[in-house]
This record gives C-alpha cells, sequence and structure tokens, in this order.
C-alpha cells in the first residue's frame, strides 16, 4: 500500500521584490492523503480557490487530473517515489454556460 499526498493552493509565494515564485504560498489550502493498494483510487474535488497543486507518492504512481466522476487511469501521468511535482490547475475554471467544472486526482500504484 502506498501513500499519495495533494496539496492545493491558491496562490504563488513572491520574493523580496513582490515577483511570483513557482511555489505555493503557505499554509495550504487543503492537504489530501490518498492511499493506494493496486487500484485507482481519487482525491476529494479540489477546493474551488485551488489553481496549483503539488503531489507527491511514496512509491511511484500514475496520475490523471480530471473532472469528478470515477476513478481512470488513462494516458496519466507517471511519477517516481519522494519526488514531488508542482503545477497548476484550472479547478476553480467554468464553461461557457458559467458552470464550474470540478477537479480531482486519480492515482494507482506503478506495479
Amino acid at each position: 500500500m502506498g501513500l499519495f499526498i495533494i496539496r492545493e493552493y491558491d496562490k504563488l509565494a513572491v520574493d523580496a521584490n513582490g515577483h511570483e515564485i513557482p511555489v505555493g504560498l503557505e499554509p495550504a489550502l487543503a492537504t489530501q492523503v490518498v492511499a493506494t493498494s493496486g487500484t485507482s483510487a481519487s482525491s476529494a474535488v479540489f477546493n474551488v480557490k485551488t489553481r496549483y497543486i503539488l503531489i507527491m507518492g511514496s512509491g511511484i504512481m500514475n496520475y490523471l487530473v480530471a473532472a469528478a466522476g470515477p476513478a481512470v487511469i488513462q494516458l496519466a501521468g507517471r511519477l517516481p517515489a519522494d519526488v514531488f511535482l508542482f503545477m497548476g490547475v484550472a479547478s476553480g475554471g467554468k464553461n461557457d454556460a458559467g458552470v464550474r467544472t470540478p477537479l480531482l486526482i486519480s492515482v494507482i500504484d506503478d506495479l
């Protein structure tokens, strides 16, 4: 069994000159931990304010950021063990009809 950690951020940190730097501003909006055991599992839907996520797994993991729905791993990214990845997400984004599309992340161990 592995653990997959997701930290959610709404802002980037800034340096002494006011320039944004590519790290999330602490404290994070939320931290989620997803336990994996050979089958795909999903996080909870990201906070509506989430614009960036930092992910890390205790083992090699395959992941996919997608609209809320069943946990599916298809054309997923692959993340080595104990390596973190910081990325932007459109969690608070809305479609042309003004409806918010909630996002989450699905993950599975790379067995």
